[in-house]
């Protein structure tokens, strides 16, 4: 017969865990803008969020967006990433048809492992999408081998847009007076 207390021990053991588990994440967020280190190739910009052991992250491209998700273990950080927007998708390769169907879909894995208070480190597994354009028929998905990466915090407040050089955003108009009436429901 099992003694009731070893149940008891396992709770406490857990519930300890996780308020480590948490406690580490708030303690030493990984909240910022990230800057890949490369070799001059492609400037990539990821602005992380982080609500306590959750994370989000995005990254724009030209017409469209990487959007992360993922944990924060300790040290260790796991994301996927999803890549929207159709022109992005287009300008990578996909024709229209595929690209509409892999449309927020998961592209990428991601995992990195804090190795300072501003430097990230880690590997970047790719997915290689296969189809049949004439039937617009995705026909197979493989994670690729993995690809060192290295990201450095920076003081940045916004993504940057790229080409430009200044924050990228897109302010929304004015309302203009009819917008201002209230609206009935229509269903």
């Amino acid at each position: 017969m099992v003694d009731p207390s070893y149940y008891v021990y396992g709770f406490v053991a857990l519930v300890g865990y996780l308020v480590l588990w948490v406690g580490f994440a708030t303690m030493y967020p990984i909240e910022g803008i990230w800057h890949r280190d490369s070799d001059g190739i492609e400037e990539e910009y990821i602005q992380i969020e982080q609500f306590g052991p959750f994370i989000s992250g995005k990254r724009n491209v030209d017409g469209g967006n990487h959007v992360y998700a993922g944990l924060q273990t300790f040290t260790r950080v796991r994301l996927v990433r999803r890549d929207f927007g159709i022109p992005a998708l287009i300008q990578a390769g996909f024709p229209a048809v595929i690209a509409k169907k892999i449309n927020g879909s998961v592209m990428a894995k991601l995992v990195i492992k804090r190795c300072g208070p501003k430097l990230l480190t880690g590997l970047f597994r790719p997915q290689k999408v296969l189809f049949d354009e004439a039937s617009a028929q995705v026909l197979s998905r493989q994670y690729q081998p993995a690809i060192a990466r290295t990201y450095r915090l920076t003081e940045l407040t916004e993504l940057p847009n790229l080409k430009t050089g200044a924050p990228r955003h897109s302010p929304l108009p004015a309302p203009d007076q009819q917008s201002k009436k209230k609206k009935r429901n229509t269903f």
